[in-house]
């Protein structure tokens, strides 16, 4: 029996006992139509009058009613199939031998996890509200939505039905040799590798980057062994390789290698005070529908940047339609400069990312922090700018006769706001783990990239700009290739 409530703030709150589920409720959601239309007026202070974001909250809202009674019927009949397919789940321990029961219950952990399925209006919901800061288990109970740990918990009563009656059952067909179980499967050893083929494994994966990337379970066959994917793994694991994410870099060649090293070589030397002076500027594209799989390797701990386990970064898009891009710039002396960004409403308003519409509404906040840096700062030019900025600052530079700091090519490394970005994505992966179905709207990332911009201390600033000596140091030390920073 299900029962439903209100609770103080508005939203709704239920049990469940026993084997069929009933909607009662002093008044049920499902017998007022406009139930979470006056929800959301009453969460976020809307009403006809108001000015507010009426249209997305209110078309959820209206969208979410529409569907509650129908989602209601299939929410009772989950609730019967998730207490069948747990209840054999339940015949496992008796038999676990028994192939086709391990098929069948196969087959119920993927039927489990379709019954928990959301529907759109849920999805929606939870986007709506994670934005607002909610909790992961609050957005859960405003939509309505039962997290598959809270549901199989919910129907762990159903398998304790007539257990007796189970154990007797299983007992009465069971023969005497079997009435006490036993597993005594032998399995085939695996086969292990000689000493002659463990140095060719490692021969094979130290020797090109294609190697490094080739799949443990193809191996075998690559190189002819007669073992399993397993017996790699622990041969390769004793000699300290594992399978591990590589990290992304843009592609160092030979000549940017050379130049990287003779920047290094040429401005480790610089004080604190001429780094402070030099003014940094960088670009984050944070993408909102394709996310960037990831790549592994197998190599050592040690090994995370060795050239040839380091993936290289994609071509730039020149579509920037379904992406926030952000423009950062800062300098030792006047601290951080003014966050700026480019969205899809962007987009609307003065068409696609280009290099006239970067001039009108990205240049001026750059131009204005040029004029307000004291002592002559230094621009950190780097031969790697996008197209849409690439002239402008050039011009730009070259008209105000403002000193320049050639960067070398392929260099994030050598610019701390790299350092600041890698902050902001660890800080958006964390906060897309925390809503709820995984959706995030557009403004709460950008949310997220300007709390943490703004919540860059002077501190921390100046540790960053004086880190730069040490950055040069690390590419003098990795001989121009790719470094930790």
């Amino acid at each position: 029996m299900a029962r439903y409530t209100h609770s103080p703030s508005g939203s709704i709150t239920g049990s469940i006992t026993g084997s069929t589920r009933s909607l009662s409720a002093t008044p049920s959601p499902a017998n007022d139509p406009l139930f979470f239309t006056y929800l959301i007026d009453k969460r976020f202070g809307l009403d006809k009058t108001n000015d507010g974001p009426m249209d997305e909250h209110q078309a959820w809202a209206m969208n979410y009613n529409r569907q509650h009674n129908p989602q209601q019927i299939q929410s009772t009949q989950q609730y019967d199939q998730i207490a069948a397919l747990q209840g054999m789940t339940s015949g496992l321990f008796a038999a676990p031998q028994d192939p086709q029961l391990i098929r069948n219950v196969g087959q119920a952990q993927q039927l489990l996890a379709a019954s928990t399925l959301p529907t759109g209006a849920q999805v929606l919901g939870a986007e709506i509200l994670h934005a607002q800061g909610w909790s992961q288990e609050a957005v859960a109970n405003q939509v309505q939505y039962q997290l598959p740990g809270q549901v199989a918990a919910e129907s762990a009563p159903r398998l304790a039905l007539r257990p007796k009656t189970r154990a007797q059952a299983r007992r009465s067909k069971a023969t005497p040799s079997s009435s006490t179980l036993s597993l005594s499967i032998r399995l085939k050893p695996s086969p292990t590798l000689t000493n002659d083929q463990i140095r060719q494994l490692v021969e094979f994966i130290e020797s090109n980057p294609n190697a490094r990337r080739t799949p443990m379970a193809d191996i075998p066959s690559v190189l002819g062994f007669d073992c399993s994917e397993q017996t790699i793994i622990t041969a390769l694991g004793r000699k300290g390789f594992k399978s591990l994410p590589a990290i992304t870099r843009p592609r160092i060649d030979e000549k940017t290698r050379q130049m990287r090293l003779h920047f290094a070589q040429s401005y480790r030397h610089f004080t604190a005070e001429q780094w402070e002076s030099v003014v940094f500027y960088a670009e984050m594209r944070v993408p909102l529908k394709e996310q960037p799989q990831q790549v592994f390797v197998t190599r050592k701990s040690d090994e995370d940047i060795h050239p040839d386990c380091v993936n290289f970064e994609p071509v730039a898009p020149t579509d920037y339609t379904n992406s926030n891009v952000y423009f950062a710039h800062l300098s030792g002396v006047a601290g951080l400069g003014r966050l700026r960004s480019w969205n899809r409403h962007s987009s609307r308003v003065h068409g696609p990312l280009s290099p006239e519409s970067w001039y009108l509404n990205i240049f001026p906040s750059l131009v204005d922090f040029l004029q307000d840096h004291s002592g002559g700062p230094r621009f950190a030019l780097s031969p790697d700018l996008p197209a849409h900025c690439n002239v402008t600052i050039r011009d730009e530079l070259r008209s105000g006769h403002k000193p320049v700091l050639y960067m070398p090519p392929a260099s994030p490394d050598l610019n701390p706001i790299t350092e600041i970005f890698g902050t902001m994505m660890a800080n958006l992966k964390v906060d897309k783990a925390n809503s709820l179905f995984g959706d995030v709207t557009d403004y709460r990332i950008d949310d997220v990239v300007r709390d943490t911009w703004q919540g860059i201390s002077k501190e921390y600033l100046s540790e960053l700009i004086g880190s730069m000596s040490e950055r040069c140091q690390a590419v003098i030390d990795a001989d121009g290739w790719y470094t930790r920073y």
